[in-house]
């Protein structure tokens, strides 16, 4: 899956350079607080962690200038078990340096575009933020996600579950 947006690229990973850039996102302790893993603490796991992604779902975001600057990555998985309106779920992290900006807006904007003009049948889609993330509950908000479940127990971690529904066909 690759896209791009006024100032965001998603791509491929770059074998070399992905365990660094991974590394040095997951390790930064601001942004790791937020997230449902937090053993990704050397290069090895790193790299690891990105073989278990490639060829599937997860793929770095880049800023779309001359200097590429990897920015974090974006997610997408089959939605859990039982969901009866959807069947993708959605996920984001992006750099603490990035946050405030509207990054994380603009590239699940981008992403859920993606997903709506390469998966047809999909109805909706999930979300889920840890529960005290406020900042990433309004991304989710400004791209048409709403609250559905409350506070729920989601990979070890209380997060929120948000939906987007698929506009209406014209």
């Amino acid at each position: 899956m690759m896209f791009s947006t006024p100032r965001l690229v998603v791509r491929e990973w770059d074998a070399g350079r992905g365990p660094a850039f991974v590394l040095a996102l997951l390790s930064d302790p601001v942004v790791n607080a937020k997230l449902p893993w937090q053993d990704i603490m050397t290069l090895e796991r790193a790299g690891a962690w990105i073989e278990r992604k490639e060829g599937g779902n997860t793929f770095p975001v880049f800023t779309a200038d001359e200097a590429a600057k990897f920015v974090g990555f974006v997610g997408v998985i089959d939605a859990p078990e039982g969901s009866l309106t959807c069947s993708l779920e959605v996920g984001y992290v992006l750099g603490a340096v990035y946050w405030g900006r509207g990054f994380a807006t603009e590239v699940v904007a981008g992403l859920l575009d993606c997903l709506w003009r390469s998966h047809p049948g999909v109805r909706s889609v999930l979300a889920y933020t840890d529960a005290l993330n406020a900042g990433s509950q309004r991304v989710l908000q400004k791209n048409g996600f709403c609250a559905v479940q409350g506070t729920v127990l989601h990979r070890g971690v209380n997060r929120m579950c948000y939906e987007v529904q698929r506009a209406p066909s014209k």
